[in-house]
Parts: C-alpha cells; structure tokens; sequence
C-alpha cells in the first residue's frame, strides 16, 4: 500500500505546480525556464513590476527580432539554455521594456529570438522593431 500513497503524493505535487503555472502571468512563466538570466533580464522584469503594477497585457503578441549578433558574444556555454535580455523601445516619449527569451543551442547559435511584449501603455507596435544588447 506504500506505492499507493506515493502516487496520490506525486499527483497532489503535480496538481499544484499546474495551479501556480496556470495562476502566474506570462512574464513569470518566461523568466521560469530561464536557466541563465543576466543582470539586462532581471532588469526588464525589475522595471516592467515597477511600470505596470501587476496589470501588464500579457495576450501572448509575439514579435520576431532577427538583429541578434550584438549578443552572440555573450554566448559562452555549449550546452542548450535559455538567456533573459532587455530590450528597449523608445517611443511617444515613453520607455517600454520587453523580455527577450533568447534560446541557444550547443552549436553556440541562436535558432529563435521570441519578444514577447509587455505593454505598459497602449501604444501601436513598429514594424521595424529593433534589438539592441
């Protein structure tokens, strides 16, 4: 009967990690998988709580950004991880910040860059939208 108490255990675990995932803001669930999160990541997460209060849009918009190459220097492990980077958009006079989930694989490239958007104003997304380290 120990096994039997075993996974009632495993599926009350399981149970409350869906809840919190399922509770948490994108942004949390970004930052989460982040295994390597540099000082520019835990700023933009730092300013986004600070502008928007807990009340960011968080519709999953997704804009691809190709100009990666000022990064790549960072790159030092081989192995897969994820690194958080801020990138910021300057625009109506008011500075958005975004999180960048960047993924890099063991040949040290890049595969995607996804910037999921978190609007502290209502503001209309360029389509000429820039990366910048």
């Amino acid at each position: 009967m120990a096994w039997c108490s075993h996974l009632l255990l495993l599926f009350f675990i399981i149970a409350t990690i869906d809840a919190a995932v399922a509770s948490a803001p994108n942004w949390v669930e970004v930052v989460g998988r982040n295994k390597a999160m540099n000082k520019y990541g835990r700023i933009a997460v730092d300013q986004h709580n600070q502008q928007s209060s807990g009340q960011a849009n968080t519709n999953g918009i997704l804009i691809f950004c190709k100009t990666i190459s000022a990064w790549e220097q960072n790159f030092t492990s081989y192995q897969s991880y994820s690194l958080g980077v801020a990138v910021r958009l300057q625009q109506a006079e008011k500075l958005i910040t975004y999180l960048v989930a960047v993924n890099v694989y063991h040949n040290n490239e890049v595969e995607k860059v996804v910037l999921q958007l978190f609007e502290v104003a209502d503001l209309n997304i360029p389509k000429n939208l820039q990366c910048e380290p």
